[in-house]
């Protein structure tokens, strides 16, 4: 399930230049979901129970939760949930 949140009109919203890598700056503990994704993949699959883990830690860090005003807009989310996916299904 992909859950997309809002768009802020925060005026410390991201810019459409969001990446990985400026969230990462923000908060560097995403760097550790980072190595979740890419190395969940078990016997040459991948385990849907570690992208639960993965998604439900992401929420706690890039939502309209975070700490960080900057990682509670969509963009945000929107940035964080592909390329983590996208960790997810290329593995290692």
């Amino acid at each position: 399930m992909i859950t997309h949140l809002t768009p802020t009109t925060d005026a410390h919203a991201m810019s459409s230049e969001t990446t990985w890598k400026s969230l990462l700056l923000l908060d560097p503990r995403l760097a550790d979901l980072e190595r979740l994704a890419l190395n969940s993949h078990r016997y040459g699959f991948c385990e849907a129970r570690d992208w639960q883990v993965i998604v439900g830690q992401l929420r706690r860090r890039v939502s309209w939760d975070a700490k960080l005003p900057e990682l509670g807009t969509s963009e945000a989310y929107d940035v964080a949930y592909r390329h983590l996916l996208g960790c997810w299904e290329g593995g290692r």
